[in-house]
């Protein structure tokens, strides 16, 4: 199970490598109703690719139980309510991988004891 945030599920799309991902990676990709649609927004880049992968089954969009552990996220790390969501899907399903580039959810990450994957690594990947 992978867990996207905004950052990172934008950032491979920008660069061509998140549909090559998708179309190789055999568990499941999830991502958060706000970050479903804060990257679906008009104008947004790679936009289309990831409402595409959502309406194509590739990526499945979860809804957060706990509003309350995403604003204490929020507070205690300085992130931003995607990031903040990405970290309470990956608890509440307690298994997975954080899929980040903002430095202060990787230092979460860190002390939450949650694995996590940068942009970098799907670059070395699909090399």
């Amino acid at each position: 199970m992978l867990i996207f945030d905004l950052s990172t599920l934008c950032l491979l799309a920008r660069i061509d490598v998140l549909d090559l991902f998708l179309s190789s990676f055999r568990g499941t990709v999830i991502i958060s109703e706000t970050v479903a649609s804060e990257a679906a927004k008009p104008g947004k880049e790679g936009a289309e690719l990831i409402i595409r992968c959502i309406e194509e089954k590739k990526i499945s969009v979860m809804k957060v139980r706990s509003a309350a552990l995403v604003k204490k996220l929020m507070n205690d790390f300085s992130i931003d309510v995607g990031e903040a969501e990405a970290l309470t899907l990956a608890g509440e399903k307690s298994a997975g991988i954080v899929a980040t580039d903002d430095r202060n959810a990787i230092r979460a990450c860190k002390l939450l004891k949650f694995d996590f994957v940068t942009a970098v690594s799907f670059l070395v990947l699909a090399a």
